[in-house]
């Protein structure tokens, strides 16, 4: 049986259900199968109907003694730098602008937190920077948006290349220091490409 078929016979088992659906402009409908059954009426003041989370992610992971990770939140707060002794930020952020020019010394990598965009090709770069601020006694702090994904797949590359883990173990490491971390679906991709030419040398 091709896979449509299995999923075309499975779906006439699924119950049908009916949806409630609100609109920013406090509209609401009920839809069942994709169809609208219930028309429009105004019973909800406007507003955005799903959670928002405003709260501030001010923590830094201290991932080894010379290197951190984070989102771009500490990287606006010089108090949290300086409490954290940070000599040096990686910063993967679009579009944010680099506050402390003159109090820190900044890489920027500008990357779109996609699945399709080319974050290996980063790698040496990004690499060389954080051994350079190690040979140095500094600490660099690497952030993006929100510490989830390019930041988190900058700091496992260099786990992987300068202490030999394996992406398994990276990513135990840094999820025990960083809970929230989750490298795209591409940038896995790529970390598993990576890790595939470490071992080939």
């Amino acid at each position: 049986m091709k896979i449509i078929e299995l999923i075309t016979e499975k779906r006439r088992h699924l119950r049908n259900v009916q949806t409630k659906v609100t609109l920013p402009d406090g509209r609401s409908y009920i839809e069942q199968t994709g169809e609208m059954v219930v028309p429009s009426s105004v019973d909800h003041p406007p507003g955005l109907y799903f959670i928002l989370d405003r709260s501030a992610d001010d923590s830094l992971a201290e991932i080894l003694p010379h290197l951190l990770l984070s989102s771009q939140e500490p990287a606006t707060k010089l108090h949290l730098l300086q409490e954290h002794r940070v000599t040096h930020i990686l910063d993967l952020a679009n579009s944010f602008r680099n506050r402390f020019a003159d109090q820190f010394i900044y890489k920027r990598i500008e990357i779109f937190d996609c699945p399709m965009a080319n974050i290996k090709r980063y790698f040496g770069e990004c690499l060389d920077f954080i051994d350079e601020v190690r040979m140095q006694n500094g600490r660099v702090l690497v952030h993006c948006s929100a510490g989830v994904s390019r930041s988190a797949t900058i700091v496992l590359a260099y786990l992987m290349k300068r202490e030999n883990y394996t992406l398994e173990n990276a990513l135990s490491f840094v999820r025990e220091k960083r809970p929230c971390i989750r490298p795209n679906n591409g940038f896995m991709k790529q970390l598993k490409e990576f890790e595939n030419e470490l071992k080939q040398r």
